[in-house]
């Protein structure tokens, strides 16, 4: 299933490219983006990967995407996106991040990361 879920977000990620559309906000983009992260393929292969110590119940546990896969997930993609932003002039493809500065304005996307990294934080310490 989470392989299904991979492979309909780098598809749907293709189609925005080719139809050089913009999502309208951050959080449309992160609802597609965040599953091309590819965290709970690596999270799951970590796992297998130990051997016997690993039980049913941690991989079901994996199946759930915790709030710790989603807090990565949505840290990896914006990293990822502004670090995107360094190489745009050396390809053909636009990041997302940078169209969002272009067309928004970066204060607006340093408040959003700042609020999402606050609201994540949060979560865990709870």
């Amino acid at each position: 299933m989470q392989l299904k879920i991979l492979v309909r977000g780098y598809s749907q990620e293709i189609k925005w490219r080719d139809e050089h559309y913009v999502p309208e906000t951050i959080d449309e983009h992160l609802e597609v983006s965040k599953a091309t992260v590819g965290a709970f393929q690596v999270a799951c292969s970590s796992f297998v990967g130990m051997g016997d110590i690993i039980t049913k119940e941690i991989l079901d546990w994996l199946l759930s995407y915790p709030k710790l896969l989603k807090s990565m997930t949505t840290f990896v993609r914006l990293s990822n996106d502004i670090a995107s932003t360094k190489v745009f002039f050396l390809s053909s493809y636009m990041s997302f991040m940078f169209l969002y500065v272009y067309l928004h304005t970066q204060k607006s996307l340093y408040i959003y990361i700042v609020s999402v990294k606050f609201d994540l934080t949060k979560q865990h310490m709870l």
